[in-house]
């Protein structure tokens, strides 16, 4: 497989990330309508911060994923890991919203 067709594919891994990412997100925002004030104003601010963070890996991956070499290919790990990361306590915190 070629180095092109290994960079979109990764492009498209990491949109559709970024796509889950936000779809857990605007789960919790709909979860949240129904919280008590207080608790749904700390937990908005968090919301925006995950948003903050999903659109900068985003963009961070790509910007490795326009490199060649070993370099590139590290960024792509520890960003995938960070991105994974991200989702998992996106989705943490959703579940507790519902518990």
């Amino acid at each position: 497989i070629s180095h092109f067709a290994d960079q979109k594919r990764f492009l498209r891994e990491i949109d559709e990330k970024v796509e889950e990412a936000n779809e857990i997100l605007d789960g919790m925002e709909k979860e949240l309508r129904n919280a008590p004030s207080s608790f749904r104003n700390q937990m908005n601010i968090k919301i925006r911060s995950y948003r903050k963070d999903v659109i900068k890996l985003q963009r961070d991956a790509r910007n490795a994923n326009t490199g060649y070499g070993a370099h590139s290919d590290f960024k792509y790990t520890v960003h995938g890991a960070e991105n994974e990361q991200s989702v998992s306590t996106a989705t943490k915190v959703l579940l507790y919203n519902e518990a």
